[in-house]
């Protein structure tokens, strides 16, 4: 007697968009805030965890490995590293503007919050 066939597992369905509505954004100098109260906790609330942070450029860099990223301000010596796939994202960055940011957060490095995958989110200007 043979074994039972099993039955074929169904497709994975496609990963959604999630958009830019549906995340948990916070700034920069707020989140330094939570780290700087508990790691512990801000790591469970943000680590790993597709968000939006926004603040003001402090510069625009590539790191050793060659990957676009900006640092926001946060009000502390510590900065919000945030890590871009596309140069193309921060041509016109400059210092000092405002951003808004939508990457995942993997934590805290010696005196950065870093996030990683990020692309900037185009806001609406009001005139």
């Amino acid at each position: 007697m043979s074994p039972p066939e099993k039955e074929p597992t169904p497709p994975e369905p496609p990963l959604r968009e999630i958009p830019n509505s549906e995340l948990v954004e916070t700034s920069a100098s707020d989140l330094w805030a939570a780290y700087d109260r508990n790691g512990v906790r801000a790591d469970q609330n943000s680590k790993g965890k597709l968000s939006i942070v926004s603040g003001n450029v402090h510069s625009i860099d590539n790191d050793a490995l060659g990957n676009p990223y900006v640092l926001l301000e946060t009000g502390h010596l510590g900065k919000v590293q945030c890590v871009f796939t596309d140069p193309d994202e921060l041509i016109h960055v400059v210092r000092g503007q405002f951003l808004k940011v939508r990457g995942t957060c993997t934590g805290k490095a010696v005196l950065n919050i870093m996030f990683v995958d990020c692309r900037s989110v185009r806001t609406r200007r009001r005139w």
